[in-house]
């Protein structure tokens, strides 16, 4: 099975126990970003930085690529990039003091680079096989790769 077949497995095991919390989807994330790349090491719960304490730290071969901060399935990601709800005060120093990151919420995934946004990737459907374009193009945008597939994707802009 694909690393991206196993991610989507996951999430959907974690989602129809009905008990699932934006915590319960991490190891899934944590296994499919580091499927992307040998050397890729995604790090849940790293130190603090200055700014927080993102979910994740991506690095390869000990060196430091960029953040993930997660949220739960169907955050409003809208609000809190308006510096609004009960997340907006936290997007802020991250937009502020992280150079490279993404928020997500396992379907949406928002790519910030020095404070502006890049990117954002959103699927209709969490089982739609187009997710797994959007997820992967995003790791390998990321990872500064240029390459990007737009084909299929529901929404995708680049900024």
């Amino acid at each position: 099975m694909s690393a991206f077949r196993e991610y989507l497995a996951s999430i959907k095991r974690e989602l129809d126990g009905g008990s699932a919390t934006e915590n319960s989807y991490r190891p899934a994330l944590k296994a499919l970003l580091e499927a992307y790349g040998e050397g890729i090491n995604a790090t849940n719960e790293p130190k603090r930085t200055l700014c927080g304490a993102p979910d994740f730290n991506i690095t390869h071969k000990n060196v430091l690529l960029g953040y993930v901060e997660t949220k739960d399935i169907g955050t409003n990601l809208e609000e809190m990039e308006h510096g609004k709800g009960p997340y907006g005060e936290q997007f802020i120093r991250y937009r502020d003091g992280l150079p490279n990151w993404v928020l997500a919420d396992y379907l949406e995934f928002r790519w910030f680079v020095n404070g502006k946004k890049r990117l954002t990737a959103r699927t209709k459907r969490i089982f739609s096989s187009l997710i797994q374009k959007i997820i992967s193009e995003l790791i390998i945008i990321f990872w500064g790769h240029i390459k990007i597939l737009l084909d299929g994707i529901d929404r995708f802009k680049v900024f």
